[in-house]
């Protein structure tokens, strides 16, 4: 997953919701993983910080996380009067189901 943004620091947490929706990616060698978030709020300490808590689910097997989502202003790309900005992940699932661990981009 690419979490990149052309929308204000006000609407990422919308973003990252993705009204509800899970985003779907893959891993081990083409293994489908789906992931979608339960919360999400701003890290107090940390403005460029989104906290978040979520779920992910690989071949039926779901597994809840918490992790977090921060601004990584090296990757981020300017155009004229604008930016895409680029979030870093990582998210540590509960339990003990098939696949389960730590992922990151």
């Amino acid at each position: 997953m690419i979490f990149g943004s052309i929308y204000s620091k006000a609407q990422m947490p919308e973003l990252i919701m993705n009204n509800a929706k899970p985003y779907f990616g893959k891993i081990d060698n083409n293994t489908k993983i789906n992931v979608g978030f339960y919360s999400v709020f701003v890290d107090k300490d940390s403005p460029e910080t989104y906290k978040v808590n979520g779920y992910s689910n690989v071949e039926g097997a779901k597994a809840d996380f918490e992790g977090a989502v921060t601004f990584n202003p090296k990757r981020t790309k300017k155009f004229n009067e604008s930016s895409v900005r680029f979030y870093d992940y990582k998210f540590s699932e509960k339990g003990s189901v098939k696949h389960n661990g730590v992922f990151s981009g």
